[in-house]
């Protein structure tokens, strides 16, 4: 009897969280959307700096070399970076250098990635939860080999039409070193902005094994913020000058 009465609340279970999701839209209606979240969002950029953290594992397990980096955001699409820690391999740095590098030509070029018909096909796989959000999973099939455009699937959310997550691999093996790389990234809103915040990339190099290069940006400030931060610390540079004159003056 216990386990006919736990059937049925299961069933019940199930059936109330399909109730609940909402009805997944068109395929060609939810492309739509999804590319007019896009650029509603790119429109809502403002200048912006960045702290990111970066560490890469190797496959003996060891401490993990890391690099703290200072990202800047000019709209529409100027970004530098510069390399504020490093610890550990200098191997590190170089990737990260690399891969910022990369970020800031694509970041000039955003039409060549974006998750868009025009760059990809999609079929609509399933309508899924991820964390407290109900999404649809949609794969990617890149429409040329591009060592920018990944191969896997993308997480919708079903409410704003944002990406909330890709995973997969590069269309196009970016480096004869690397025989497999799988790529995990998040998005997530900062300051009204809709943005990656995280990152994973498993590698498996030739002739060194296994690598897992991650990042997590640490904290977010818009230009605004920035000078305000800056403001006071001019302010009281201005008020010890002052202080220090009317000491000598005494």
């Amino acid at each position: 009897m216990r386990n006919l009465f736990l059937i049925a609340a299961t069933t019940l279970t199930a059936c109330f969280a399909l109730a609940q999701a909402p009805a997944a839209p068109e395929v060609d209606t939810l492309l739509a959307r999804m590319e007019q979240a896009q650029s509603e969002n790119r429109a809502r950029f403002t200048p912006y700096m960045v702290t990111r953290e970066y560490k890469l594992f190797n496959q003996d397990g060891e401490r993990p070399s890391e690099v703290l980096a200072e990202i800047t955001f000019q709209p529409p699409d100027q970004k530098q970076y510069q390399i504020r820690r490093t610890s550990g391999s200098g191997s590190c740095e170089k990737v990260v250098r690399r891969v910022l590098d990369r970020e800031a030509e694509m970041t000039r070029r955003p039409g060549e990635i974006e998750i868009s018909r025009n760059n990809y096909d999609f079929t609509l796989l399933r309508t899924e939860r991820l964390g407290n959000a109900t999404v649809y999973v949609l794969e990617l099939r890149p429409k040329r080999a591009d060592k920018n455009l990944l191969k896997g699937v993308a997480y919708v959310d079903a409410s704003t039409y944002r990406i909330r997550r890709l995973v997969g691999h590069p269309a196009k093996n970016p480096s004869w070193l690397i025989k497999d790389l799988q790529l995990t990234l998040t998005f997530d809103e900062v300051q009204g902005m809709w943005m990656q915040t995280a990152s994973e990339a498993i590698a498996n190099v030739r002739f060194v094994g296994r690598h897992v290069f991650t990042s997590q940006d640490l904290n977010v400030q818009t230009a605004e913020q920035v000078a305000q931060a800056v403001r006071p610390r001019r302010n009281r540079a201005r008020s010890a000058a002052a202080g220090l004159g009317a000491g000598v003056l005494r």
